[in-house]
Protein backbone atom coordinates (compact mmCIF):
# COMPACT_ATOMS: atom_id res chain seq x y z
CA UNK A 1 0.00 0.00 0.00
CA UNK A 2 1.33 3.25 -1.00
CA UNK A 3 2.12 5.27 2.29
CA UNK A 4 5.44 7.80 0.78
CA UNK A 5 4.63 10.97 2.00
CA UNK A 6 5.80 14.36 1.68
CA UNK A 7 6.53 17.29 4.47
CA UNK A 8 7.04 20.51 5.50
CA UNK A 9 8.95 22.47 8.07
CA UNK A 10 6.79 25.10 9.89
CA UNK A 11 8.30 28.14 11.05
CA UNK A 12 8.53 26.57 14.71
CA UNK A 13 10.01 23.48 13.69
CA UNK A 14 7.33 21.60 13.95
CA UNK A 15 7.64 18.54 10.59
CA UNK A 16 4.32 18.82 9.21
CA UNK A 17 2.49 16.15 6.40
CA UNK A 18 1.81 17.84 3.45
CA UNK A 19 0.41 14.68 1.14
CA UNK A 20 0.51 10.96 1.15
CA UNK A 21 -0.46 7.99 -0.47
CA UNK A 22 2.77 7.90 -2.89
CA UNK A 23 5.38 4.87 -3.26
CA UNK A 24 8.80 5.82 -2.97
CA UNK A 25 8.33 9.96 -3.67
CA UNK A 26 11.59 11.47 -4.65
CA UNK A 27 13.49 14.33 -5.78
CA UNK A 28 11.68 17.77 -5.01
CA UNK A 29 11.12 21.45 -6.49
CA UNK A 30 9.70 24.74 -5.25
CA UNK A 31 9.16 26.73 -8.53
CA UNK A 32 8.82 30.57 -7.68
CA UNK A 33 7.26 33.43 -9.78
CA UNK A 34 9.23 36.62 -10.88
CA UNK A 35 9.55 37.94 -7.13
CA UNK A 36 10.31 35.24 -5.58
CA UNK A 37 7.51 34.06 -4.21
CA UNK A 38 6.78 30.06 -3.63
CA UNK A 39 4.26 29.21 -5.86
CA UNK A 40 4.47 25.24 -7.03
CA UNK A 41 5.76 22.22 -4.74
CA UNK A 42 6.81 19.36 -7.68
CA UNK A 43 7.76 15.97 -6.71
CA UNK A 44 8.20 13.02 -8.20
CA UNK A 45 7.27 9.37 -8.12
CA UNK A 46 8.98 5.75 -8.66
CA UNK A 47 5.89 3.55 -9.14
CA UNK A 48 4.64 5.36 -12.33
CA UNK A 49 7.38 8.13 -13.24
CA UNK A 50 4.96 10.63 -12.54
CA UNK A 51 5.22 14.45 -11.70
CA UNK A 52 3.06 15.66 -9.18
CA UNK A 53 2.90 19.28 -8.81
CA UNK A 54 0.44 21.10 -6.03
CA UNK A 55 -0.07 24.78 -5.78
CA UNK A 56 1.44 26.57 -2.42
CA UNK A 57 -1.21 28.55 -0.88
CA UNK A 58 0.81 29.37 2.26
CA UNK A 59 3.22 28.21 4.70
CA UNK A 60 3.12 24.68 4.31
CA UNK A 61 -0.53 24.83 3.05
CA UNK A 62 -0.56 23.09 -0.53
CA UNK A 63 -3.88 21.93 -3.00
CA UNK A 64 -4.76 21.22 -6.02
CA UNK A 65 -2.71 18.14 -6.97
CA UNK A 66 -2.09 17.62 -10.62
CA UNK A 67 0.13 15.79 -12.81
CA UNK A 68 3.20 18.30 -13.97
CA UNK A 69 4.71 15.53 -16.25
CA UNK A 70 5.72 12.10 -16.47
CA UNK A 71 8.74 9.95 -18.05
CA UNK A 72 8.87 6.90 -19.81
CA UNK A 73 7.64 3.91 -18.46
CA UNK A 74 9.91 2.52 -15.90
CA UNK A 75 12.11 5.62 -15.21
CA UNK A 76 12.56 6.79 -11.44
CA UNK A 77 12.79 10.51 -11.03
CA UNK A 78 15.61 11.87 -9.06
CA UNK A 79 16.76 15.12 -7.96
CA UNK A 80 15.23 17.58 -9.99
CA UNK A 81 16.00 21.77 -9.91
CA UNK A 82 14.96 24.68 -12.05
CA UNK A 83 16.90 27.07 -14.00
CA UNK A 84 16.62 30.47 -14.85
CA UNK A 85 14.61 30.06 -18.02
CA UNK A 86 11.65 28.73 -15.60
CA UNK A 87 12.98 25.11 -16.85
CA UNK A 88 12.61 22.27 -14.25
CA UNK A 89 15.75 19.27 -14.80
CA UNK A 90 14.73 15.90 -13.55
CA UNK A 91 17.49 13.22 -13.14
CA UNK A 92 16.42 9.70 -14.78
CA UNK A 93 18.23 7.50 -12.10
CA UNK A 94 16.92 4.38 -14.03
CA UNK A 95 18.19 5.54 -17.45
CA UNK A 96 21.42 8.44 -17.23
CA UNK A 97 19.31 10.74 -18.94
CA UNK A 98 18.16 14.17 -17.46
CA UNK A 99 14.64 15.37 -18.90
CA UNK A 100 14.26 19.52 -19.21
CA UNK A 101 10.15 20.50 -18.60
CA UNK A 102 9.29 24.00 -19.69
CA UNK A 103 8.30 26.29 -16.94
CA UNK A 104 4.17 24.84 -17.29
CA UNK A 105 5.35 21.17 -17.02
CA UNK A 106 3.52 18.17 -19.71
CA UNK A 107 5.69 16.38 -21.67
CA UNK A 108 9.60 16.79 -21.80
CA UNK A 109 11.20 19.56 -23.99
CA UNK A 110 14.55 18.13 -24.26
CA UNK A 111 16.53 15.06 -23.32
CA UNK A 112 20.55 14.62 -22.36
CA UNK A 113 21.89 11.60 -22.19
CA UNK A 114 24.78 11.64 -19.41
CA UNK A 115 27.19 9.60 -19.96
CA UNK A 116 26.10 6.83 -16.84
CA UNK A 117 23.35 5.17 -16.19
CA UNK A 118 22.53 5.98 -12.41
CA UNK A 119 22.11 9.42 -11.98
CA UNK A 120 20.96 10.80 -8.39
CA UNK A 121 21.18 13.98 -8.06
CA UNK A 122 21.22 17.31 -9.61
CA UNK A 123 22.45 20.94 -8.37
CA UNK A 124 23.28 23.82 -9.75
CA UNK A 125 26.06 25.96 -8.43
CA UNK A 126 24.58 29.54 -7.31
CA UNK A 127 24.42 32.03 -9.69
CA UNK A 128 25.88 30.13 -11.88
CA UNK A 129 25.38 27.58 -15.31
CA UNK A 130 27.56 24.72 -13.70
CA UNK A 131 25.35 22.44 -13.14
CA UNK A 132 26.45 19.48 -10.40
CA UNK A 133 24.96 15.63 -11.34
CA UNK A 134 25.93 13.13 -9.06
CA UNK A 135 25.74 9.26 -10.14
CA UNK A 136 25.34 6.13 -8.43
CA UNK A 137 27.89 3.79 -10.56
CA UNK A 138 30.99 5.29 -9.59
CA UNK A 139 30.08 7.09 -6.75
CA UNK A 140 30.91 10.41 -9.13
CA UNK A 141 30.17 14.11 -8.78
CA UNK A 142 30.16 15.36 -12.57
CA UNK A 143 29.92 19.34 -13.46
CA UNK A 144 28.39 20.45 -17.01
CA UNK A 145 28.00 24.13 -18.48
CA UNK A 146 24.20 24.55 -18.53
CA UNK A 147 21.98 26.75 -20.89
CA UNK A 148 21.52 29.23 -18.20
CA UNK A 149 21.91 29.70 -14.74
CA UNK A 150 20.03 27.89 -12.02
CA UNK A 151 17.15 29.32 -10.32
CA UNK A 152 17.94 31.33 -7.13
CA UNK A 153 17.40 29.30 -4.26
CA UNK A 154 15.23 30.66 -1.00
CA UNK A 155 18.45 29.37 0.83
CA UNK A 156 20.88 32.22 -1.07
CA UNK A 157 18.38 35.15 -0.48
CA UNK A 158 19.81 37.59 1.45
Amino acid sequence: EPFGSVYCYNRTGELIKVSTGYVFPNGIAVQHNKDGTPMKLIFGVARNATLWSFDIVGHCQIEKKRVWGNLPANSIPAGMDFDEDGDLIVADYNSGHLYVFGPGGGAPVRVVKTPFVYVTNIQFRPNSTELYITENESNSLWKIQWKSKGMEQYCERP
